[in-house]
């Protein structure tokens, strides 16, 4: 899986208002709005060296509406959608010890900060109605969780949805991402069992002992005798032996 490097550098979550985290665990999002384009939330910063290249790749948002900027409140580890081309793909935006700002707060606290907080990702919505464009998605955010969870030695049981994560107290009242998935019969049960045969690794089938058989073709009172049956048999493909009893 290739991640795309795009930090938002100009956003007050980045900079300003920077909070060092020591993530335990994963949040899952979708953006809420029928808009499957990485371009509508990520772009490159102004100084950015690669910003042509970075464009070129995500694709330019002409409205300005992007979250890398100081007037926006929302800032999360990765974006998971549709590149420039089409393809879908995986964008990161912060790095992974900085605190986002995806989950809000519930009951107990936040998952965005100390000493809960978890890295997070935004799937980008289409109409909710292309299995095509689900599945692709919903693949790549399996293998961006497998890949997280194998760099920090977790299992599976960190990864919530934002719905999951109110229901425990540490985020606001969304349903996402689990009001997709039951458009495609699914749960995050279902997820966390995709990203767990990601990082169960497979195991080796033992070759089996392999039986040889023998079988005694014949009894001879003359060596020539029984040389002569060797040579036939040898000749004929199979391994032959004399065994003089």
């Amino acid at each position: 899986m290739k991640i795309i490097e795009c930090m938002h550098t100009q956003s007050r979550c980045y900079g300003k208002k920077r909070q060092a985290i020591k993530p335990v665990g994963i949040v899952v999002h979708s953006t809420g709005a029928n808009n499957s384009s990485i371009k509508r939330y990520s772009q490159p910063s102004d100084n950015d060296p690669r910003r042509s290249e970075l464009l070129s790749l995500i694709g330019v948002n002409k409205y300005g509406n992007h979250w890398n900027r100081s007037a926006t409140s929302k800032a999360v580890h990765y974006f998971v959608g549709k590149l420039a081309d089409g393809t879908v793909g995986v964008v990161q935006n912060l790095p992974e010890d900085i605190a986002a700002w995806g989950s809000g707060k519930g009951k107990n606290g936040s998952y965005n900060y100390e000493p809960t907080g978890h890295i997070q990702f935004e799937i980008c919505e289409d109409n909710l109605k292309n299995k095509e464009y689900f599945d692709a998605v919903y693949r790549a955010a399996v293998e961006l969780c497998a890949d997280i969870c194998r760099r920090y030695g977790w299992k599976s049981s960190v990864i919530v949805s934002h719905r999951e994560a109110h229901a425990k107290g540490y985020a606001s009242n969304h349903s996402d991402i689990d009001h997709w998935l039951l458009k495609f019969g699914l749960t995050m049960n279902d997820f966390r069992s995709e990203v767990d045969k990601l990082l169960t690794p497979k195991k080796e089938e033992t070759p089996k002992e392999e039986k040889l058989y023998r079988v005694q073709v014949g009894a001879y009172s003359k060596r020539e005798n029984a040389e002569e049956m060797k040579a036939k048999l040898i000749s004929d493909g199979y391994p032959a032996i004399i065994k003089e009893d």
